[in-house]
């Protein structure tokens, strides 16, 4: 199973390296290595980059002239035929050849989000203590590295612990749930592009005098700064023991909804009622 991991992560990144075209590639095309290094210098590493900013700022760049500048773009534009303005339909075939779905390691709650974390999201999910924040992302550390036909990214993690709450031995419960060398899964660590991103976040009780009508009075911490960074928002709440519920609360492609999912030694799994 390591080894299937293994090649796949190397076919994603033979794939990744086709979709953001390094700027060495320009010398195929005809463009002196000289001006390459020149671009390079200025920071400018991929095609995309150099797509992105005006002829202006390009022209800034030390050494090249208005008509290099243009020779440069003209070959970027050869090498990067999808970029700048897409038709819809353009736009829908691309995200079914990029967009992974990677699941959370409960049935219920992959069919809540439409099939699982979205890569090239930012998925925020908020919640007080012991709603399943962790247990989450520590499912998710394991889940990521599964095979996409078994609901994973064949891809690798990287978890940011701001608190302390990591657990290589939860790592390890996890991965023998899903029949993963436990060791690879640790030694494996973060892609450049195409990533899914999932922050976590605390709730504090909100004070305001409407609260003594609504049922759960508790909002996430940083306001409207937070929501308008996040495409996709959860919430969780706790239920009965160890039920736990998550709701969507915003998504450009999410009905509002919930789903109730259980907190185990192996991570995330089917509520059981």
């Amino acid at each position: 199973m390591a080894a299937l991991i293994e090649q796949q992560v190397e076919i994603q990144e033979e794939e990744e390296v086709e979709e953001f075209q390094l700027i060495e590639k320009l010398q195929q095309l005809g463009i002196n290595q000289g001006d390459i290094k020149k671009a390079k210098e200025a920071g400018y590493h991929t095609c995309d980059a150099l797509l992105m900013n005006t002829r202006k700022k390009l022209a800034d760049i030390k050494g090249l002239s208005d008509a290099k500048v243009e020779k440069l773009l003209e070959a970027a534009r050869k090498l990067c035929p999808n970029h700048g303005w897409m038709s819809a339909k353009t736009v829908e075939q691309q995200r079914s050849k990029e967009i992974v779905k990677i699941s959370l390691g409960a049935q219920a709650i992959n069919e809540l989000l439409g099939g699982g974390l979205e890569s090239k999201c930012i998925t925020e999910i908020y919640g007080e203590f012991r709603t399943g924040k962790t247990q989450i992302c520590h499912t998710l550390c394991v889940t990521t590295q599964l095979p996409p036909e078994q609901g994973g990214g064949a891809g690798k993690v990287a978890y940011i612990d701001t608190e302390g709450t990591f657990r290589a031995e939860k790592i390890r419960a996890i991965a023998a749930r899903f029949d993963l060398d436990a060791d690879a899964v640790l030694d494996n660590l973060s892609e450049e592009f195409n990533v899914a991103v999932l922050i976590t976040n605390q709730v504090v009780s909100d004070p305001s005098g409407g609260a003594m009508f609504v049922a759960d009075p508790k909002k996430p911490v940083g306001g409207h700064v937070l929501a308008h960074a996040s495409t996709i928002r959860i919430s969780l709440r706790k239920g009965k023991a160890e039920q736990r519920l998550m709701k969507v609360v915003d998504a450009p492609n999410l009905p509002e909804a919930e789903a109730s999912f259980q907190l185990s030694t192996e991570g995330v799994i089917d509520y059981k009622d």
